[in-house]
């Protein structure tokens, strides 16, 4: 399938304009939702490199007393630290014997690990439940949008037609794109392109089975997956300036256009339009 870049944003920015406000607040509302789900993820995310970096102030210390409102924990040589000095009790795991620091570090280690994968779990749970489903509405009303103006229901589309399916659907999506993450970072960009489709397909017909959609996003991308990051690259400068105007320019302007453009994407791609 033959298509350009300028052809793409060409027809993405008139449709967008057709419908300015509506496309707005549509790309907003789903901007917000997701940024708050990418939010709780970096708060946790630090929260458990906190509680990581505070590992060597934990110790493994053999008695402890109280006296004069201060904690004094013995090490078994005689000497006594005071806990509410970080300094003094940090220099008492640092004079710990090899072994017993090594055991304290593998127990944070895992720790770590496992806090982490219960908060990728359970971002992955809210993308599923909620995220993707609104990408799916969203991504119909910026179909809909290229013929027409849209409506703003379109945005809970997912919500009232086979909802289980598309969150299945796009579960399989997110986790398939994730273990090939693993891989580097390389695999999972490729992989991202190649499913990029996915939720424009059940966005016009939320009953596909799985295998179906994996399997026409792949065909649909063959051959197109550079051209479509270059497309996403060609709005660089415009991201450039929204920072610049502290995000303003992306909701008023950047974010709808794009996804507009993705729109034209899909519809050139699938059934092989001309506007």
């Amino acid at each position: 399938m033959n298509w350009t870049i300028t052809e793409m944003k060409t027809i993405g920015k008139k449709a967008f304009n057709l419908n300015y406000w509506k496309a707005v607040v549509i790309a907003l509302i789903f901007t917000m939702v997701s940024a708050g789900t990418s939010g709780s993820y970096t708060s946790g995310y630090n929260n458990i490199n906190r509680l990581s970096g505070q590992k060597n102030t934990q110790s493994n210390s053999v008695t402890s007393t109280q006296a004069d409102g201060q904690t004094e924990v013995g090490q078994g040589d005689g000497a006594v630290i005071d806990t509410s000095d970080p300094k003094s009790l940090e220099n008492s795991v640092n004079n710990l014997p090899v072994k017993d620091r090594t055991v304290i570090n593998v127990v944070m280690g895992v720790m770590f690990i496992v806090l982490f994968m219960v908060i990728v779990v359970l971002i992955m749970i809210i993308n599923a439940l909620l995220i993707n489903p609104l990408e799916v509405g969203v991504n119909r009303f910026f179909i809909k949008n290229l013929e027409e103006p849209a409506q703003m229901p379109h945005i809970v589309y997912a919500f009232e037609h086979n909802y289980k399916n598309i969150a299945k659907n796009l579960f399989f999506r997110d986790l398939y794109t994730f273990l090939w993450s693993l891989l580097f970072l390389i695999p999972g960009i490729v992989k991202t392109y190649e499913y990029r489709m996915m939720a424009y397909l059940l966005a016009e017909n939320p009953d596909m089975e799985k295998e179906e959609a994996f399997k026409l996003s792949k065909e649909m991308m063959n051959g197109n997956k550079m051209k479509a990051f270059l497309l996403d690259l060609s709005f660089i400068g415009w991201g450039i300036l929204s920072i610049l105007t502290l995000g303003i320019l992306s909701i008023f302007f950047v974010n709808p256009y794009h996804r507009s453009a993705n729109a034209a994407l899909y519809e050139k791609l699938r059934y092989g339009n001309e506007y």
